[in-house]
């Protein structure tokens, strides 16, 4: 089962999940979510540009990880 912010959906599945395992108890998680909406077209940029600086140190991290665990094998 995957999580579903559609409530009915997640009780059908839940009911054929139950009739397909035979489990019986089931622990359901609300969470609470918001959405943010930017109207701010300096602050949109400025987000889009931290988005990709931090998505590029991330993938250079990756590229140095995978080049120590090669060097190392």
């Amino acid at each position: 089962m995957t999580p579903t912010s559609d409530l009915s959906a997640g009780g059908e599945a839940v009911m054929r999940h139950t009739a397909a395992s035979r489990h019986a108890m089931f622990a359901r998680t609300y969470e609470d979510v918001a959405c943010v909406v930017l109207v701010d077209r300096e602050e949109q940029e400025r987000r889009a540009e931290t988005n990709q600086r931090e998505g590029a140190a991330a993938r250079a991290r990756e590229m140095s990880e995978e080049r120590h665990e090669r060097a190392g094998q």
